[in-house]
């Protein structure tokens, strides 16, 4: 049973459960208020909430672990594009334009980077261009990147980290992804 094979895994992976339980409440905290703002319909409002739930869980996880599970990601990816085509081809078509525009910036980045990016970015960057559609790509790498350069200042300035040190960056799409959500037009909201 690949369900029961799925829950084992997970279940034996540190930081898992809390990272969904911060995924849940994320989505009920964060997702909700934009959902009462700017969802147009029902369906809208579930992808919404799964949405900030997806992000904010993976963001938690990677936090913890420096990781960003495949078990999330590669179904995220395919559901929140399925997801859009349900609504429209043409919303399914932005929202599969948004995760490959996403991915292949990040993987540019990952590569070029030599290690300093993981994957796992790679994949999140994937997930958050289906969650905002090809219409959110550059909003959402503007509030990721400046994000991320901000904190990347202040620990480098205040907490006198060197710049080899690696940072989890999920989070940054994470906030990238609830601020498209919250303030841009996109497929979903607008």
């Amino acid at each position: 049973m690949v369900s029961a094979e799925v829950a084992s895994n997970v279940a034996r992976t540190p930081g898992a459960i809390p990272a969904a339980g911060i995924g849940v409440a994320l989505a009920l905290l964060v997702g909700l208020p934009i959902v009462l703002l700017r969802a147009e319909g029902t369906f809208e409002a579930v992808i919404i909430l799964a949405a900030v739930g997806v992000a904010g869980g993976v963001a938690a996880f990677d936090l913890r672990t420096r990781r960003a599970p495949n078990v999330v990601t590669y179904p995220a990816i395919a559901a929140f594009t399925a997801a859009a085509a349900l609504i429209s081809l043409q919303t399914g078509l932005e929202a599969l334009a948004g995760a490959l525009v996403m991915f292949g910036v990040f993987l540019v980045i990952a590569v070029a980077g030599r290690g300093r990016m993981g994957f796992g970015d790679v994949k999140m960057a994937a997930v958050s261009g289906a969650i905002v559609g090809l219409r959110g790509v550059v909003p959402l790498l503007l509030i990721t990147f400046v994000a991320g350069a901000l904190v990347a200042v202040f620990m480098m300035v205040v907490l006198k980290r060197r710049r080899q040190e690696t940072v989890a960056f999920t989070p940054f799409l994470a906030l990238g992804v609830v601020g498209c959500l919250a303030a841009f037009d996109l497929y979903l909201v607008g």
